[in-house]
């Protein structure tokens, strides 16, 4: 692996919430680090997100209610035509959601 294998980064004011859960911060963190810059999607599965985790996809999807509960992910059922339904695909709303008070560095 190589420095340009990826990375992954969230505004600080998403790592400071406090009403977030420690899940829930380290998956915006996993989501980031697939999410195409160009489209803010992406579709890694319940499985891959649990296993970058270590923890259960039992709580990786408690973990993305409460980020769609906060406006941070929404996600859209994918479905193929052979096998049903596939991984989701995400959208990150990171940059939609930027408090006032971060506006200018001083968050």
């Amino acid at each position: 692996m190589t420095p340009r294998d990826g990375w992954a980064a969230v505004p600080r004011w998403v790592l400071d919430d406090e009403a977030l859960s420690n899940h829930a911060k380290l998956l915006i963190v996993v989501l980031s680090s697939y999410v195409s810059v160009r489209t803010q999607q992406c579709w890694p599965s319940h499985a891959t997100l649990a296993e970058k985790c270590g923890v259960s996809t039992d709580t990786v999807q408690r973990a993305l209610r409460e980020l769609r509960e906060r406006g941070l992910v929404t996600w859209e059922a994918r479905t193929r035509r052979d096998t049903g339904q596939t991984s989701n695909l995400y959208s990150l709303h990171l940059m939609d959601l930027v408090p006032h008070t971060a506006v200018g560095g001083t968050a």
